[in-house]
């Protein structure tokens, strides 16, 4: 089953200009995922009395036709692609009011015992989803190999902002979008992105001393690439690539 529901791209999800935002669209993403588990039972308040979490590990977003406007009325779109009792599958869709697919995405969950802070099997929760075998992208989402030589653009000798913390009690991974999209150069920024791919490999939690936001920019006559990595001195959070329109 695909669930779907109506939304409006709101002002404080825009860009300046006038776009959905990068970290906007990992929250709409986030938004509609939620949703469709709370309608099969298996969302936050629910697994939260269980001591367990949804927590996205792999993603891949595909900006297609266009990109949602200010103002837009739009259709977000979701379902299982099934799990094998620890890596559960979830697609989902930005589509238009005409019925454009303005953004496809295809991730990787895992559930997540919150008082261990370990990954743990869902195979009692997937029960309740029903699996739907259409895929948003016909790609799986890859294992980032980061190149050797990034530098470090921003260093943190302190915990992460209150604001940064999402209620798993880590930083939220729409905000790991937040600081890589205000690393880039403006120009690339103008133009927009064409695909971003994450890969969620360590928990930034509010009790980490520090973090630091490293990056690689590339660009030939074709290409705009940034390749992101957030880490802490526990090692490695977050790996990052993005490409852009030239």
């Amino acid at each position: 089953m695909i669930y779907e529901t109506p939304f409006t791209i709101y002002t404080h999800l825009c860009d300046r200009h006038y776009r959905l935002s990068i970290p906007a669209t990992a929250q709409l993403f986030q938004e509609v995922a939620e949703l469709h588990s709370n309608a099969m039972g298996a969302g936050f308040h629910v697994l939260l009395e269980q001591g367990k979490a949804w927590v996205l590990t792999r993603v891949c977003y595909r900006y297609l036709s266009r990109y949602p406007r200010l103002d837009e009325e739009v259709k977000l779109q979701t379902w299982s692609r099934g799990s094998d009792t620890l890596i559960a599958k979830r697609d989902c869709r930005i589509v238009s009011s005409m019925g454009e697919i303005l953004v496809a995405i295809t991730s990787e969950w895992v559930m997540m015992d919150l008082n261990k802070r370990r990954v743990c099997r869902h195979a009692d929760e997937i029960k309740l989803y029903t699996i739907y075998d259409e895929r948003a992208l016909n790609i799986d989402c890859p294992r980032l190999v980061m190149p050797n030589d990034m530098e470090c653009v921003h260093s943190y000798d302190c915990p992460v902002e209150y604001s940064s913390i999402d209620k798993a009690q880590h930083v939220n991974n729409a905000e790991y979008l937040r600081w890589f999209e205000n690393a880039l150069p403006q120009e690339w920024l103008e133009r927009g992105p064409l695909s971003i791919d994450l890969n969620y490999l360590l928990e930034i939690r509010p009790d980490d001393p520090s973090h630091e936001i490293r990056a690689k920019f590339e660009e030939d006559d074709i290409h705009r690439v940034a390749w992101f990595q957030a880490t802490t001195p526990r090692g490695v959070a977050v790996n990052c690539h993005m490409s852009f329109r030239k």
